[in-house]
């Protein structure tokens, strides 16, 4: 088994702030190398952020449960688990002078997720009975885990709760979910101080997920649709009666999510694009100075795997295709 796994391998990068991040793999290690580099993976100097290899030496087990940097892009966040209970504890470093900061938070879910400020973090704890994923607290960077305050608690046993922030970086997120429902509030990434605001009250076999472009949310909803629909509202009128239809519920396709890409240089989402799977067909959306349209991508035969998701198409409407082009990235 061991002799069809490519030892020395890489992830394919990712580019936010100004660098490009990544996971490489040696040869003989049995942990990752999670790296970045600035501007160009060609001419960047490579910063490794998290040791796998050197972190997990000494540990029966040890797992990464996930890392984030500031957004002045100088203090890395990583969290490791040794016990294997998912339960983990997240260390700061300075990434430009190596130093290890005294800032530690333990009995954690996942990693911390940094606001703007470069100072506020908020993180997730379990239940130390159930594990069940059920505070988020905040962390100011430079006081004691002690001083740490409780900025949410799900209070039904049968939701969890998580924290992360928008893709436009607008916006901290805090999800409740269950396997009917769902529940998001949102607070300012750049003020990271007061209530979190509830974008729809939860309603059970009412599901939804939120992102964040431009001014307004995006929202995909099973909202009086099976297979899901996109919506969309204003910043400052966020409740369902509010929602506008950007994108309607087909029958003979599953919408499973939005991403946005960006123009080069230039601050404005240049469209939005989703991703939906049926069999082997996939639908797109491009969305254009306001201007919505839909476009249907036709994935060759790959001999009957009808399962494949699609990471990422790369074409829009309007966009050449040339020969050999690639259209999309699957697995």
């Amino acid at each position: 088994m061991k002799g069809l796994i490519k030892e020395t391998d890489q992830s394919v990068p990712v580019k936010d702030n100004g660098y490009w991040y990544y996971t490489r793999y040696e040869a003989g290690k049995d942990y990752a190398f999670n790296c970045r580099k600035k501007d160009s993976m060609e001419t960047g100097t490579e910063e490794v952020l998290v040791n796998g290899p050197s972190l997990a030496e000494g540990h029966d087990y040890w797992a990464l449960g996930g890392l984030d940097v500031s957004e002045d892009n100088t203090i890395l966040v990583y969290s490791e688990d040794v016990v294997s209970r998912r339960i983990y504890t997240a260390s700061f470093r300075n990434i430009q002078t190596g130093e290890m900061l005294s800032d530690k938070i333990e009995g954690i879910a996942g990693c911390p997720v940094w606001a703007n400020d470069n100072k506020t973090l908020f993180y997730v704890k379990k239940d130390p009975t159930t594990l069940r994923e059920f505070q988020i607290w905040k962390h100011t960077l430079g006081t004691p885990q002690s001083s740490d305050v409780v900025v949410f608690e799900e209070k039904d046993e049968e939701f969890s709760c998580f924290v992360y922030k928008t893709k436009s970086k607008k916006y901290m997120v805090i999800g409740s979910n269950q396997t009917l429902s769902n529940e998001y509030r949102v607070l300012s990434a750049d003020v990271p101080v007061g209530e979190f605001k509830v974008i729809q009250p939860r309603e059970r076999n009412l599901e939804y997920g939120i992102d964040h472009y431009g001014d307004r949310f995006y929202i995909t909803t099973n909202l009086e649709a099976k297979n899901f629909r996109l919506m969309s509202c204003p910043e400052t009128a966020t409740t369902k009666e509010n929602w506008q239809e950007v994108i309607a519920h087909r029958a003979d396709v599953l919408l499973e999510g939005i991403r946005k890409a960006m123009r080069k240089n230039i601050a404005q989402p240049e469209y939005v694009r989703l991703v939906a799977k049926r069999d082997s067909a996939f639908a797109g959306m491009t969305a254009k100075r306001k201007i919505m349209s839909t476009i249907e991508i036709k994935v060759p035969d790959i001999g009957g795997f009808k399962g494949v998701a699609i990471i990422e198409i790369s074409v829009k409407a309007g966009d050449t295709v040339g020969s050999g082009d690639v259209l999309a990235v699957i697995e």
